[in-house]
């Protein structure tokens, strides 16, 4: 399987919340890409409420306060769809509250 088609495997799993698959996608050298728009597989973990592969993804180092192509962090999708457990752990990890998008929202914004 190419990297890319690992990378967009990665996409897909995070957005099902599918430790597993996560894991042994990353495992196996799924690179951290993103979509179309920017969207990165923490960005989809938090938009979609998946709590443990949230987890998974910042303990292997994909960047907390990665930006869509409109600014978006994790943080900005977790606090958008009211996932407080998520805006929880991404602050725990060390996302930064403060950060912008391209309208001038941080999450508390939400």
């Amino acid at each position: 399987m190419s990297l890319v088609d690992l990378g967009k495997k990665l996409l897909e799993a995070a957005r099902a919340g599918q430790d597993d698959e996560v894991r042994i996608l990353m495992a196996n050298g799924a690179p951290f890409t993103t979509d179309w728009l920017g969207t990165s597989p923490l960005h989809l973990a938090a938009q979609y409420g998946h709590y443990s592969t949230t987890e998974v993804l910042l303990r292997a180092g994909v960047s907390r306060d990665a930006r869509t192509k409109v600014d978006r962090t994790p943080l900005h999708m977790a606090a958008s769809e009211g996932h407080a457990s998520i805006v929880e752990v991404l602050l725990k990890h060390g996302a930064d509250v403060n950060a912008k998008d391209m309208l001038k929202m941080t999450a508390l914004h939400w």
